[in-house]
């Protein structure tokens, strides 16, 4: 998937550099660059030391997918959109919290091709980092004035944490089955998603059917790119996806990849899917490529995660047409693309 990045010109407005995700984007690109304005403002360090600490947050720029989700879901739900600039930056910042605390948990070495925060400045600085982008996130939330904007945000986070803990709580549960799996992603991913587009149609002064609409959308659109990161975790390239790869495997957390395979397969191959799993990594993917091609896991993933982008499309046949509404509908196809 094509990334988006912004610089800051001499007039310090945002400019996209442009890329193939500017199809998408074109609906909210003044608003795109407004985040990304505020989201530089924000990690602006009161003290000196802490500045190139800020800055590393600010460096890892992605997709901004969160707030993207959030402006367009205010453009293609109404007229006027008060506070989404303030509010997308927010759900990026804890979206960055995320990233830095995911990579302490998996010790991953880069995160967007950087070295991660924990390899930098050790773990204990990057827990803080992560903290403060949590508090910071609230705290500006705080000043739209909506309380129940923050509430949101709120519940969000801590469905994204307590996806987190279950996560590392069945890792090495080799009966985690695909219902289990689903409900742990849902709320460490799709929870942040769902919430980015409740809040965007909040902002647009939409009915509370509309936000409820968008809150689902968000949620599948979240579920089938986190079950599509899985599947990437498998199948993709260190180099050209720009993380660690293989996290999961390493500290035995089952994904619908190998939880599909081990639905398929007898208790003798059971056994033999447990060894290759807790063997070193090169024999490890080789050997679980086999029973991933042997039971279709690849491709049945793929599908599962099709059939949340066609659940999450319905949901925008509530919205008026609208440039807005047709690139919420093209971001399930660049999810089902992506190959980074």
């Amino acid at each position: 998937m094509a990334t988006l990045s912004t610089t800051q010109t001499d007039n310090s407005q945002a400019s996209i550099t442009p890329s193939p995700l500017l199809e998408l984007v074109a609906p909210v690109l003044e608003g795109m660059g407004r985040v990304e304005e505020s989201l530089q403002e924000q990690l602006r360090a009161r003290h000196a030391e802490l500045q190139p600490l800020l800055e590393h947050c600010g460096e890892l720029s992605g997709k901004r997918l969160r707030p993207l989700l959030l402006l367009l879901s205010a453009s293609a739900s109404g007229n006027s959109a008060k506070n989404q600039v303030r509010l997308a930056t927010c759900v990026e910042m804890i979206h960055l919290a995320t990233l830095i605390h995911d990579d302490i948990l998996d010790q991953a070495d880069q995160r967007r091709h950087r070295p991660t925060a924990h390899r930098l400045w050790g773990n204990q600085a990057a827990v803080l980092l992560g903290d403060y982008l949590f508090t910071h996130s609230f705290y500006l939330a705080s000043t739209t004035g909506d309380a129940r904007a923050c509430e949101i945000l709120g519940d969000a986070t801590n469905r994204v944490c307590e996806g987190e803990l279950r996560q590392i709580r069945t890792a090495g549960d080799f009966s985690l089955d695909q219902e289990a799996y689903l409900s742990m992603i849902e709320g460490k991913t799709a929870a942040l998603c769902d919430c980015s587009c409740q809040l965007g149609a909040r902002c647009a002064g939409a009915t509370q059917e509309i936000q409820t609409a968008m809150s689902r959308y968000g949620r599948d659109i979240g579920i089938a790119f986190q079950i599509m990161d899985d599947l990437l975790d498998i199948v993709g390239s260190e180099k050209q996806v720009g993380k660690t790869l293989g996290s999961d495997l390493e500290q035995v957390k089952l994904t619908l990849p190998l939880i599909h395979a081990l639905s398929r397969v007898n208790e003798l191959q059971r056994t033999e899917i447990y060894e290759l799993v807790r063997s070193p990594s090169r024999t490890r993917e080789q050997g679980l490529m086999e029973w991933y091609l042997k039971t279709d896991a690849l491709t049945y993933t793929r599908r599962v995660a099709e059939s949340y982008i066609e659940s999450a499309r319905k949901q925008l046949q509530r919205l008026p047409d609208s440039a807005a509404r047709r690139s919420l509908v093209s971001v399930g196809e660049f999810i089902l693309r992506r190959d980074h």
